[in-house]
């Protein structure tokens, strides 16, 4: 997706979950691509990897695989319905980068979104998802887990991610975010056609 696609995504989501304040505990990074460092505001959370951390590859060669298990408590004072995750990294050669998150309710137990991008080097980063929860709640768990795998093969080959924001939107505000996401997904089809 592109930088600007990802700007209008995070700048609809930022306007819309505006008026909502939450609170991110238990938060934990553990794996070989960590550590990330997390930096909270009222509606998002941010992870940042400084080099070498959430790189594989020829540069941090012998490792080409890397993963890393980040999860954390959401506490909102207003119903939350959809979320919009952003990533920056890098992926050159065999490099990919997969996000796969799962979210669960904590006030009525169920699995509220289960959802996976990323990124390679066709498709290069920055790179968004925005989708809706299938309930709104206050209270929720979100494990990640990002993995980085670079084989190694004649030519420089590069997986990292640098950057994974994850921002929430309550729920009277969700559906501009999705608007939002249906013009750029309809531009992006008739650009491809024409």
């Amino acid at each position: 997706m592109s930088k600007t696609i990802c700007a209008v995504l995070m700048a609809c989501a930022g306007a819309a979950s505006a008026k909502a304040a939450m609170v991110f505990s238990n938060i934990t990074t553990v794996g070989t691509l960590g550590p990330a460092s997390p930096a909270t505001s009222p509606t998002n959370i941010d992870f940042v990897f400084l080099f070498p951390a959430g790189t594989v590859g020829d540069p941090v060669d012998p490792f080409r695989v890397g993963s890393v298990i980040i999860t954390y408590d959401a506490l909102s004072d207003s119903p939350i319905d959809s979320a919009v995750f952003s990533a920056l990294g890098a992926a050159l050669g065999t490099g990919l980068v997969t996000i796969q998150t799962t979210i669960a309710d904590l006030a009525t137990p169920g699995v509220i979104a289960n959802v996976s991008f990323g990124y390679d080097a066709a498709n290069p980063p920055p790179d968004s998802l925005a989708f809706a929860f299938t309930r709104s709640t206050s209270s929720f768990r979100v494990v990640t887990t990002i993995t980085a795998d670079a084989s190694a093969r004649p030519g420089f080959d590069l997986a990292q991610i640098s950057l994974l924001e994850q921002l929430f939107v309550p729920a009277p505000s969700s559906a501009y975010v999705m608007a939002a996401l249906g013009l750029v997904a309809t531009r992006r089809r008739r650009t491809r056609v024409e």
